[in-house]
């Protein structure tokens, strides 16, 4: 993983463990609305580098609870990290 994805993996995590912090002492709207346009601002710069990171995860609303939150910055960190695989492979059944 070269160091501009190590980045944006780094960015989701933390993105993550805040929305779990969110999740767990109820902050108020605003923080969450900005994690969840952290979340957005990191998957459009990771779109960029993985098109088929698009069809695979979808980007949040802007009103989205911290649980969702911390999901999707998980799953797209997961997703980008296991980017040693072709783009949009398909695993047979």
């Amino acid at each position: 993983m070269n160091r501009d994805l190590t980045n944006l993996v780094d960015a989701l995590h933390e993105i993550a463990y805040e929305a779990g912090r969110a999740l767990l002492f109820s902050v108020d709207t605003d923080t969450t609305r900005r994690y969840a346009a952290q979340y957005n601002w990191v998957y459009g710069k990771l779109c960029e580098r993985t098109p088929c990171l698009r069809s695979n995860i979808k980007p949040l609303p802007e009103d989205a609870s911290p649980g969702s939150i911390r999901i999707a910055a998980r799953a797209a960190a997961a997703y980008a990290q296991n980017t040693t695989l072709p783009c949009c492979h398909k695993i047979a059944a």
